[in-house]
């Protein structure tokens, strides 16, 4: 999640007992390769610096994040403790490393020696995660002198969902080395990365009204609702090669849902003012056809004045709308960063259809989440899409007097015989997209801009106070 790292002044020393490693014969399960350069079991000091890994910044929403890199934003996304294990190419638990119990800064990056026969190992580290934790959760043990199936480790999934995990403990992170080789002719050393295993979503609240706003929840859809794996995964299994790249390799038993975070308190935002607000979240992934947007839902109540009668008054309103850059995948260890700008208006989307007699079905959307902005149509035929403007502050429509509606970036254009178009309806309602699709499948979008004015738009000294914008998928299937 970021993080400048800086090397720890103190140094550990440990012994790792070469009577630990008695190699029983060569197992067939990953084993490690042999290197005929150099001798086993003879002790040999080595050098470990354990550290975060570290990512940049990423921005979804109006605008871009300035890629700066920032420090942690407390100690519990730090390493508060860690322990590390070596496993040898048998299979055999050579050893663990415990962290000093003298040490209990939380770091970044911490180094120290120790002194362990030479060979070929598999090392596996965890901060922030204790080894009765570890056996709980994923049902993996190490101990000294005992086997472990590599794959097994490899392979092994955290039982319990660490969705909105507490922020005001560590952060559970994992890491791995594998393959490596303790010789002794040379002087050793190596780094170890550990992985926090959830994904910080910072949303970023700007109020743009002239009265209080209280964000009450936001949502994020899709998320891994079940467990996730204990260490980082790419295609050909555990990697940290795909992270800040690509998207992480799933579990096969991966489920996804709707993840709300509720803020109970200090989530009043003044007029004109700005919060900040994280949460953290389990790695996931969105393949809808909505380019693979995540849905944000945000949950608010808006200070106001009765018009009617001069009272104090609060309305509770619930919008919904998709991301624009971050799209397909939310690895762990990413940092989101969402600009929420909160408005007095929200606009609304929705479609008519009019199939031939006989064409079936006609239309669904409400298989995608609310905001996804997905319409399919199951056969050729007519179709309206039209834009409203809800105050939350009294939750009626707005006149369609005071806004305009305007389209752009059309693409797949080929699924139309009539290609969209605004259409002006009366003055009473507000203006549609129109058009007509064809027997040929496909996907289609379009951009919805809509703009607010402070009275009507046509009125000379009109102002436009507020401009939203919809990307609209449409499907023909």
């Amino acid at each position: 999640m970021i993080f400048k790292n800086y090397i720890s002044p103190v140094l550990t020393t440990c012994l790792l007992s070469a009577g630990t490693l008695v190699f029983c014969g060569c197992s067939n399960e990953n084993p490690l390769t042999d290197d005929s350069n150099f001798t086993d079991g003879i002790p040999t000091e080595i050098g470990i610096s354990i550290e975060t890994l570290r990512s940049d910044p990423m921005t979804a929403g109006e605008s871009t994040g300035d890629g700066h890199t920032a420090d942690p934003a407390g100690n519990n996304e730090k390493i508060n403790s860690w322990w590390i294990a070596f496993v040898d190419k048998n299979g055999t638990v050579a050893g663990v490393v415990n962290r000093s119990s003298e040490l209990t800064a939380a770091v970044e990056l911490e180094s120290f020696k120790c002194i362990i026969p030479s060979g070929t190992y598999n090392i596996y580290a965890f901060a922030n995660i204790n080894e009765a934790t570890l056996k709980s959760e994923t049902g993996i043990e190490f101990k000294k002198g005992a086997k472990v199936s590599v794959n097994s480790v490899e392979a092994a999934q955290w039982k319990n969902s660490l969705n909105n995990w507490d922020a005001t403990q560590p952060i559970p992170m994992s890491g791995f080395l594998k393959g490596v080789k303790v010789k002794n002719s040379i002087e050793e050393s190596f780094t170890i990365e550990v992985v926090r295993m959830v994904a910080k979503m910072e949303f970023q609240f700007e109020n743009a009204g002239d009265e209080d706003v209280t964000v009450q929840s936001v949502s994020i859809d899709p998320v891994t609702s079940n467990g996730v794996s204990l260490f980082p995964r790419g295609e050909s299994g555990i990697a940290y090669s795909h992270l800040g790249l690509s998207a992480f390799s799933p579990l096969t038993n991966a489920t996804y849902a709707n993840q709300t975070f509720t803020l109970s308190s200090g989530n009043t935002v003044g007029a004109g003012k700005k919060l900040n607000k994280s949460f953290f979240m389990q790695e996931s992934l969105s393949d809808r056809a909505n380019d693979g947007a995540f849905t944000i839902g945000l949950k608010v109540s808006h200070a106001h004045k009765n018009e009617v009668n001069g009272q104090n008054e609060v309305s509770d309103y619930e919008q919904h709308n998709i991301t624009r850059d971050i799209l397909s995948y939310i690895n762990r260890n990413d940092w989101i960063v969402i600009p929420v700008r909160i408005s007095r208006y929200d606009v609304n989307v929705e479609a008519l259809f009019y199939p031939p007699i006989g064409g079936y079905p006609a239309m669904t959307s409400s298989t995608d989440p609310e905001g996804a902005q997905i319409f399919t149509f199951g056969t050729p035929g007519d179709f309206e899409i039209a834009a409203t403007v809800t105050d939350k502050q009294t939750g009626m429509h707005l006149a369609p007097i005071y806004y305009t509606i305007a389209i752009s970036n059309v693409t797949g254009t080929d699924i139309f015989s009539k290609q969209p178009t605004l259409t002006s309806t009366s003055a009473s309602l507000p203006n549609e997209v129109t058009g007509t699709l064809n027997e040929k499948e496909g996907k289609a979008s379009l951009e919805f801009t809509v703009k607010v004015y402070d009275r009507p738009h046509y009125e000379t000294g009109a102002m436009n106070t507020d401009s939203y914008t919809r990307k609209i998928y449409i499907i023909r299937n």
